[in-house]
């Protein structure tokens, strides 16, 4: 493992920065989707929503990398405070959260992302590509590589209307209790105020600014 190679600190900084991976797109994209304010603009609120989804296939995808640089700092013996255990029910409730689309619906949403942040449109894609998804059954990731005629089906399986369907997708995560559960993790433990006191902790964040 590259971690066994680093320093004491720069260890401490990348879980404390594994952290912050999957909190930091949260913090800023729920403010958008999941705001009442907001209700009158449902492109608005989709339009972030799709772009949060992915980020937490993202965090799980370098899972595994998580526990072996955790494992790694209790080898040494390194505090790392409440890290590993945020690191860990953090992961549990974007599975919950994820658990509740379809493989279909996940890669329409990371395709919407794309599409929505680098304007690329892929439907009409000949070039294989891989799938990221969440499969709950195995509780496992799965990356598949699918044929251009596959990845359209999987779009095109979901229905053509897809503002109306990612409104759809958003209102069943902000009617779930699973979005309950995951808010009360965010405002119990994971503020930015809490995050940065334990990068502090750590040693590896300096003061917060409101700048």
């Amino acid at each position: 493992m590259r971690c066994q190679k680093w320093s004491d600190i720069t260890l401490r900084y990348q879980c404390f920065r594994r952290l912050a991976q999957g909190v930091h797109p949260f913090e800023m994209w729920a403010t958008v989707f999941g705001a009442s304010a907001l209700i009158a603009f449902p492109e608005v609120r989709t339009k972030a929503f799709s772009v949060w989804f992915p980020t937490m296939l993202d965090y799980l995808a370098v899972e595994d990398h998580t526990a072996c640089m955790l494992q790694e700092a209790a080898r040494r013996r390194l505090d790392l405070g409440r890290v590993p255990s945020l690191c860990e029910n953090l992961s549990k409730a974007y599975k919950v959260i994820v658990a509740q689309y379809s493989r279909a619906e996940q890669v329409f949403l990371t395709d919407r992302r794309t599409q929505d942040v680098h304007g690329v449109v892929r439907l009409s894609e000949w070039q294989p590509r891989h799938v990221v998804w969440y499969d709950a059954q195995s509780a496992t990731l799965r990356r598949e590589k699918v044929t251009p005629d596959d990845h359209r089906a999987l779009l095109l399986s979901v229905g053509p209307r897809f503002l109306t369907l990612t409104r759809a997708l958003l209102d069943r995560l902000l009617s779930s209790k699973e979005y309950v559960r995951l808010c009360q993790l965010f405002n119990q433990h994971l503020t930015p105020t809490r995050l940065a006191e334990i990068g502090r902790q750590l040693g590896v964040a300096g003061e917060l600014t409101l700048d």
